[in-house]
């Protein structure tokens, strides 16, 4: 991937492939270590094999800044955004919207929350505190601008043999503009 994803129709495969992507390589963990060293391991791969750097690079200690996982593309921006949660912040809803949150705010073209979830009644239980933080009709979100195209993905898996995927995609076409002849100017006092 050497362009930026300049459509809906190009984030939505992309984000579909990650889907796929995940499911096809996702193992049973035994440990919350081992599932988050999986999770992040499977990201840069499939970062990698888009010619995305990414970051944090936990092999070699690189700790995370802001969220637990982004693959970027070089000089362009970034691709992908991620938080991983584990079954102990699952029980938690603040907790878990807190990590959620940070995915709204931030302008990304797919936007992933992994998780771990036993079941469907989890997995469901999971959206439904992701949707309190989307705009609704009867309340106050927690944001209400978003950048047209993006795709948020919650992935909640428990094992290899099960996952709960649900995604979103903002409406419209993505928007991106170049710095052209703008440029910094002294505020006088």
């Amino acid at each position: 991937m050497r362009e930026f994803p300049n459509s809906a129709h190009d984030i939505k495969a992309l984000a579909k492939e990650l889907v796929q992507f995940l499911r096809d390589n996702i193992k049973n963990t035994k440990t919350r270590k081992e599932w988050s060293d999986q999770n992040f391991r499977l990201l840069r791969k499939f970062s990698e094999t888009h010619e995305l750097a990414s970051s944090p690079d936990k092999d070699t200690g690189e700790k995370e800044f802001l969220w637990d996982f982004v693959g970027y593309l070089q000089s362009r921006g970034l691709v992908i955004v991620a938080e991983s949660e584990h079954d102990n912040k699952t029980k938690d809803r603040k907790e878990f919207q807190h990590d959620f949150e940070k995915l709204l705010y931030v302008r990304s073209p797919v936007k992933l929350m992994l998780c771990w979830a036993k079941n469907i009644n989890k997995a469901e239980e999971i959206l439904t505190w992701v949707k309190e933080c989307m705009p609704s009709p009867d309340k106050e979100p927690t944001c209400t601008e978003f950048s047209p195209g993006e795709v948020f993905i919650l992935y909640c898996t428990c094992s290899d043999k099960q996952d709960f995927v649900y995604w979103m995609q903002i409406n419209g076409e993505p928007m991106h503009r170049a710095i052209e002849d703008e440029k910094f100017t002294p505020i006088p006092r």
